[in-house]
């Protein structure tokens, strides 16, 4: 289901009405919204930044099931070097 909305444009920020919210989230998930953030603005991540998001969760799944960083590289098509790197941040986070 694919649905366009047309976004304003406000003081050059993008902007979007509240029917809009309703008919991209449905009526509960604009409230919902609205409760939390409504008011203050709000910065929404690019498809690009969640969808790295979501890789990492991935690989950080991957870690915790016991894979090894050679695993990791060829499971997620990146270089074991890479992979190490995200270990290496997962557990320093971890620590922190």
């Amino acid at each position: 289901m694919s649905v366009h909305i047309e976004i304003g444009d406000a003081g050059g920020r993008r902007a979007m009405t509240l029917d809009g919210l309703e008919e991209v989230l449905g009526r509960e998930g604009a409230e919902r919204l609205i409760r939390f953030w409504g008011g203050a603005r709000v910065s929404i991540p690019g498809r690009d930044e969640l969808a790295r998001a979501r890789m990492r969760e991935r690989v950080r799944g991957a870690y915790a099931s016991g894979c090894t960083p050679a695993q990791v590289a060829e499971r997620f098509g990146v270089s074991v070097r890479t992979a190490q790197r995200l270990r290496e941040r997962f557990y320093s986070n971890a620590s922190a």
